[in-house]
């Protein structure tokens, strides 16, 4: 059954507070594990030639990355409803930044395949943890900027890591590039278990007048709730909202895995050149991430319906991104392709950011299943996408991988028009 979301705001919101110390970790948490991330893609054409891996063998090891990290989307939702986020995250970034490290002493293509899959296991529960944690700590009209934040850092790590790999790669070799950003991790592991803690009235930074605010605006019972399978596979909301997902991190890891390989060997940039152009669009998704969040939960605040105030942005993202990545192909100066495509992923950027927030909508105390749903989602099309695009772009060239990120696209506008994020999913 689903049932319209009505929301009255009670209190006015104190001026700043401890909820947003929280998702300042978060951004720097989600920095990190991005730059973990990204650090591979720019020290591909390195660890190709020096472990003697081919473009689709690559492929195959993002690939599996997401399939770790997207099979254990559900599991590791279930384990933050049992361990809370504090004891959950905690234990994430702490195996993470250990298989981070061991990249780093890898020696070829089955032992990379391996430490990356696991990798993708061991990371799978840092958004569902994000998305748990502001759920409970902030009111409906903040969660689109709460979500937005952490993931803005996710954003901007591409954007510092590309001439910073560029520089340690060259100067102590890619295997060093992985263990300095192991040991990065490791750090801010030990900040978040000190300070979070699962709930806002747990904390003893948290002031009175906080805490009211936090309470006293909750659209739902924050008591834990049996999960209403049944329900949710009627629901046409959770699965549209899993096929947007799907086509927006589709899109997004193409520019995260493939970028830097893209305009080395297709627009022939030099290694220094691709580590400054390869940084850009993440520049224009970081800003857009931050932009996006405040735009969406302002219509709300306003009593624009949440189909206008978040389906709308996302269908808007996905159109004209479609549009400019389909410009590209017609352009033929290299800088010209990297600012269409700049400001494509930054309207991407819609359709990333805004989907946290419908989860949180339509779910209630039950968001961390459903953002492990669509999660697993987005990371089939994160699977998917990198042997998809390494087999194209080798066998038909690398113009027909961007096609069809176009036709991703489309599909993407579509699915979210099925999703009703006026109306929650309850048991």
């Amino acid at each position: 059954m689903e049932t319209t979301i009505t929301t009255t705001t009670t209190k006015s919101a104190p001026r700043f507070g401890s909820r947003w110390i929280g998702t300042i970790l978060l951004f720097f948490i989600c920095m990190i594990s991005y730059m973990d991330r990204s650090n591979l893609s720019v020290s591909t054409p390195t660890i190709l030639k020096d472990l003697k891996i081919t473009p689709v063998q690559m492929g195959l090891i993002t690939s599996l990355f997401s399939i770790g990290y997207g099979a254990l989307q559900i599991p590791a939702a279930l384990m933050a409803r049992k361990f809370g986020t504090r004891l959950t995250l905690s234990l994430a970034i702490l195996l993470w930044s250990i298989f981070t490290v061991l990249t780093g002493a890898v020696g070829g293509f089955l032992s990379l395949l391996l430490v990356r899959f696991l990798f993708g296991v061991v990371e799978s529960p840092l958004f569902i943890s994000v998305n748990s944690f502001n759920v409970r700590w902030f009111p409906p009209h903040e969660r689109a900027s709460a979500n937005a934040f952490p993931t803005a850092g996710a954003y901007l790590a591409p954007v510092i890591t590309p001439p910073l790999t560029v520089l340690v790669l060259t100067k102590l070799g890619w295997h060093w590039v992985f263990i300095l950003s192991g040991i990065i991790g490791l750090v801010i592991m030990v900040v978040w278990y000190l300070w979070a803690r699962d709930n806002p009235e747990q904390h003893s930074q948290v002031s009175a007048e906080e805490l009211s605010y936090i309470q006293s605006n909750q659209d739902f019972d924050t008591k834990p709730t049996k999960i209403p399978w049944k329900q949710f596979f009627k629901s046409r909301s959770f699965c549209g909202i899993g096929i947007t997902y799907f086509c927006s991190l589709y899109f997004i890891q193409f520019f995260l895995y493939w970028l830097p390989y893209f305009l080395q060997h297709q627009l022939g940039m030099s290694l220094t050149s691709m580590g400054f152009a390869s940084s850009l669009p993440w520049l224009f998704i970081g800003i857009a991430a931050f932009g996006i969040g405040r735009l969406s939960d302002r219509l709300v605040k306003a009593n624009y319906s949440k189909f206008i105030s978040r389906n709308v942005l996302i269908i808007l993202g996905f159109s004209v991104s479609a549009v400019l990545i389909y410009s590209t192909m017609y352009v033929h100066n290299a800088w010209g392709v990297v600012w269409l495509m700049s400001v494509a992923l930054g309207f991407a950027g819609f359709t990333s950011i805004i989907p946290l927030a419908i989860s949180s909508d339509i779910g209630g105390e039950l968001t961390g299943v459903i953002y492990g749903w669509i999660n697993m989602y987005g990371f089939a099309g994160g699977a998917v996408m990198p042997i998809v695009a390494a087999y194209v772009g080798t066998h038909f060239g690398w113009n027909y991988s961007l096609f069809l990120l176009v036709f991703i696209c489309l599909i993407g506008v579509i699915a979210t028009l099925f999703v009703k994020s006026d109306q929650k999913i309850r048991v």
